[in-house]
């Protein structure tokens, strides 16, 4: 019983932070959701209907869309290259240690810098991207990446799974320093060339690791702002509007804090949602 308190005593600071930042915000936020407040006047009740106003909302389901496709880029470009470099990574190459640090470096820059490098190369007038089409020859592809609908959101994804895919592959380099070599060997003599290792052999010996790395990917994605925020702003139009710079719109630039919050909930929903059953999903693997 000594040692249960004693465990109990060095949670607590954790604890209190956890419920100051992370659970009372929740709460207050549950809370404002039923109100309709615009920052200083008094706030009204107005029980579900900022909920009913947000499923009725078609910027709601343009945002959620948004992020959909922002997720599914982001496993695209991000989680499986980074899969693939590390099973690379994971062999006997020599400098291997200089190629991880390289392909890690992304991740270690803020979204602020991200999105004020990708700018400049996204920048119809002097950006990167159109010098080098202009240069090869295809310059009648230049065009304004981040102001176009049709290539806005694209353009988000590219700089967003630039910063992601070093860390997946960290995360799966740890995984593959588990996996067994006699299994290896083993696939070797029977004749298996190296995709059917990969598929039959490397692949269920991570693919909880993988299912882990993905649903980290969708809730890390359905929570992004700043990086689109900084870019595009959600523009041109809604091309690049997502559920987070919606809310912070909503709430920020137009003063809806009651249905903003609303939004917010909706969003913390689904994301429980989805953690909820990878966790069911990893304890029927288990």
């Amino acid at each position: 019983m000594a040692e249960e308190r004693i465990g109990y005593l060095l949670l607590l600071p954790a604890l209190v932070l956890y419920g100051i930042f992370v659970l009372y915000p929740i709460v207050d936020s549950a809370a404002l959701s039923f109100y309709k407040w615009d920052g200083a006047g008094p706030k009204v009740f107005v029980s579900l209907a900022n909920y009913v106003q947000a499923f009725k909302d078609r910027v709601v389901w343009v945002s959620f869309k948004n992020n959909v496709m922002y997720t599914a880029g982001i496993i695209a470009l991000g989680v499986f290259p980074g899969l693939i470099l590390a099973t690379l990574l994971a062999g006997k190459i020599v400098g291997r240690t200089v190629f991880e640090a390289i392909f890690f470096f992304p991740r270690l820059l803020t979204q602020v810098i991200v999105a004020i490098v990708w700018s400049w190369i996204f920048n119809p007038v002097f950006g990167l991207l159109n010098q080098v089409l202009r240069t090869v020859g295809l310059g009648f592809l230049a065009k304004g990446w981040l102001g176009e609908p049709s290539f806005a959101l694209p353009a988000v994804i590219v700089a967003g799974a630039w910063t992601y895919f070093g860390f997946c592959m960290v995360i799966f380099l740890a995984a593959l320093q588990n996996t067994d070599p006699t299994l290896y060997d083993a696939a070797r003599i029977d004749g298996a060339n190296a995709i059917q290792i990969f598929i039959n052999v490397t692949l269920p010996q991570i693919k909880y690791v993988v299912a882990m790395v993905v649903v980290y990917t969708v809730i890390d994605s359905f929570k992004v702002f700043d990086l689109v925020y900084l870019l595009t702003g959600g523009g041109p139009g809604h091309a690049t509007q997502i559920m987070a710079t919606y809310i912070y719109r909503k709430s920020f630039a137009e003063y809806f804090f009651g249905y903003g919050a609303s939004i917010a909930i909706l969003l913390t929903c689904f994301i429980l949602a989805v953690s909820v059953l990878y966790l069911r999903y990893q304890e029927r693997g288990m």
